[in-house]
């Protein structure tokens, strides 16, 4: 199920506008898409057409389920985002916390968006906020455990395992009082991604904690740090338009 955020009607392809998917946290055993409307509005403010999915959540659920679901989430806006004003070839993903580890799964291992009878290709570039990427081992009894204690080898759940060179532009920001995420899960990525000769753009906010950093998508927040201001940014930049060259160019 999808909570979407259309832009005006739209009479030319040329007036589309980039479109974000946005997965909510709750270490895969909680959220629902209504909680976020703040997001879905911050962003949509900002330009974007919004995609807020749900996904299956443990106990009902566990790894690769929520995987398969975000995968299905994005393969269905790219097929039907145009009907809300949004460019089909402009989609970028966003999360928080369970909800970044989905996105960044998604944008890593190609496997997934395949499965949904689509293609990586059509994800622009990743902003992941608080998101768990390199968190073994798992505390036993712990919101991971739950989710995916039982898959081998272990380092199948994890995205640094996926790292690689050619993968699209992921924003990973963290908060340096995050104690639910820690932030070296941020750090290991972005630096696993560069050392391979890929884009990775790492933010530490100081003094935000693990909720805090979404929470400063609303507007009653945002003084807490530029997280919308500098993720749009970001998410501006990969959903571009690409301009062919032209013709008889080099």
């Amino acid at each position: 199920e999808f909570t979407a955020a259309p832009a005006a009607a739209i009479e030319e392809d040329h007036d589309r506008l980039p479109v974000v998917v946005f997965f909510y946290g709750g270490g895969w055993g909680s959220g629902e898409r209504q909680s976020y409307g703040f997001a879905g509005r911050a962003l949509a403010n900002q330009g974007f057409v919004v995609v807020i999915p749900d996904y299956r959540l443990v106990p009902k659920a566990h790894w690769p389920d929520f995987l398969e679901d975000a995968a299905a989430a994005v393969a269905w806006t790219h097929r039907h985002v145009g009907e809300l004003g949004g460019d089909p070839d402009r989609i970028a993903l966003m999360g928080h916390s369970a909800g970044a580890y989905n996105a960044v799964m998604l944008a890593l291992d190609p496997v997934w968006m395949r499965a949904a009878k689509s293609d990586a290709s059509v994800i622009r570039g990743v902003a992941g906020l608080a998101g768990p990427y390199d968190f073994l081992p798992f505390e036993k009894g712990g919101m991971a455990d739950r989710a995916m204690g039982k898959v081998r080898p272990r380092e199948k759940t994890q995205p640094i395992h996926y790292a690689r060179g050619d993968a699209p532009p992921l924003w990973l920001a963290s908060g340096d009082e995050d104690e639910t995420v820690r932030p070296r899960n941020s750090r290991n990525l972005s630096a696993a991604i560069e050392r391979l000769g890929g884009s990775a753009t790492l933010r530490v906010y100081p003094g935000m904690g693990h909720t805090g950093i979404v929470m400063a998508l609303a507007a009653p927040f945002r003084a807490k740090g530029p997280v919308l201001d500098e993720a749009t940014d970001f998410l501006r930049g990969v959903t571009a338009r690409r301009v062919a060259p032209a013709a008889g160019a080099p």
